[in-house]
């Protein structure tokens, strides 16, 4: 599985709706619009999961995102991917649970199963 299609499944899908970031430049604040409306967005969820069947699936989600109006590179993209993955493993790191899943515990409910 690809760096991209790891960080998909952990990052976009499993901590939907992911939490609002900000960038300095737009592109940045771009790459973030894209990758928080993948967590809402079901169609696009399923576009980008073709996009990451590709061989260079960083050029393919990058061009899904330009035909979706959100205009960065995949350097880019690639930057807040590992950014949002270096904030993830220090979280985990940490033990805390996300506001999701502390919502999940005290309902009752399997924070793993509220990610299937």
């Amino acid at each position: 599985m690809s760096d991209l299609a790891l960080f998909t499944y952990y990052y976009v899908v499993r901590f939907t709706p992911a939490y609002l970031l900000t960038g300095e430049f737009m592109s940045t604040k771009k790459v973030e619009e894209f990758l928080n409306n993948v967590g809402e967005d079901e169609a696009l969820q399923a576009e980008l999961s073709q996009a990451l069947e590709s061989e260079n699936d960083r050029e393919a989600v990058t061009a899904l995102a330009k035909s979706k109006g959100y205009d960065f590179s995949s350097e880019e993209l690639w930057a807040e991917i590992q950014k949002r993955q270096a904030e993830l493993n220090q979280q985990e790191a940490s033990g805390k649970l996300s506001d999701e899943e502390l919502e999940a515990v005290a309902s009752g409910i399997s924070p793993k199963l509220l990610h299937i």
